[in-house]
């Protein structure tokens, strides 16, 4: 004879879930059978854990699940961000992705320098926050709003630092994404609001701007003090000029082409590109 019986029933049999009547009738009737029982039997309404069972498969994309069943440090065998290399569930309302920045082997940080030092580009942090949004998301739609940077982030020659990526859901509908340098003392560098859903951009009528526009000389500046790399360099291959703006086309040279591959978002192209809006007075 068994001394207890204990049933895994869920708390959707007590306050139910959206898209869940056939999930929350069945932990029901594991309720009623422990409340109808003769024989020492509980039921326990468990919630949803981190990175296992149903609650998990239910909450998080396909993207996410083959993520968390790569051998660690492997990420990038599902297309994860150059600069990230494992994610984890930390609730079914939390997402952390990690890696570890150095300037030996990531051109980001190589290519970007002050007083000597890699420090990662602002437009690197929108990228790797993007990146987290858009795994936690899997929705190309998804939009940064209220970006702000908190901090620089300097890596030194020759040392390494490790970082994290969470992305927490809030009750808005929106979520809310945070770049940590995860050393130390784990303190925010860059944050921002995500949107899913919020549409594609208008597509713009090149030959009606053109027409406008006057297409301007072009000289490249110095580097301010920043060690710039080759990424950087020659990007803007014509320049015009409007009331008020400017219209630039920017391209990569041929020998980092597959660089798009890797970043969605490109910390060179973006940096120059928003570089240009000093130029146009904005």
């Amino acid at each position: 004879d068994l001394d207890f019986v204990v049933l895994c029933s869920s708390l959707h049999a007590l306050f139910g879930g959206i898209g869940t009547v056939d999930h929350a009738a069945a932990n029901a009737v594991l309720d009623a059978w422990a409340y109808a029982s003769t024989h020492r039997t509980v039921a326990i309404n468990w919630g949803g854990r981190a990175e296992v069972g149903q609650a998990t498969h239910a909450v998080v994309s396909p993207r996410v699940r083959a993520l968390l069943e790569e051998p660690a440090g492997n990420g990038q065998a599902n297309g994860m961000h150059p600069l990230l290399s494992e994610v984890k569930l930390e609730s079914a309302e939390e997402l952390i992705l990690t890696g570890t920045l150095d300037p030996s082997t990531q051109w980001p940080l190589d290519e970007h320098r002050v007083a000597g030092s890699g420090m990662l580009p602002g437009t690197a942090m929108v990228g790797l926050m993007h990146a987290a949004a858009t795994t936690w998301a899997e929705r190309p739609a998804t939009m940064l709003r209220a970006v702000q940077f908190l901090r620089p982030l300097i890596v030194e020659d020759g040392t390494s630092t490790p970082i994290e990526v969470r992305v927490l859901r809030r009750e808005d509908g929106t979520a809310e994404v945070t770049l940590y340098e995860a050393g130390g003392e784990h303190s925010p560098v860059s944050k921002a609001v995500v949107v899913e859903g919020a549409g594609q951009p208008d597509d713009l009528d090149l030959d009606a701007i053109n027409a406008s526009y006057e297409l301007a000389d072009y000289v490249e500046t110095d580097d301010e003090g920043l060690g710039l790399g080759p990424r950087w360099r020659g990007l803007i291959r014509e320049l015009w000029h409007g009331e008020g703006a400017l219209l630039a086309r920017l391209e990569l040279a041929e020998a980092f082409a597959a660089d798009v591959d890797h970043y969605d978002v490109h910390p060179a192209l973006l940096d120059v590109a928003t570089g240009l809006l000093r130029a146009a007075g904005t």
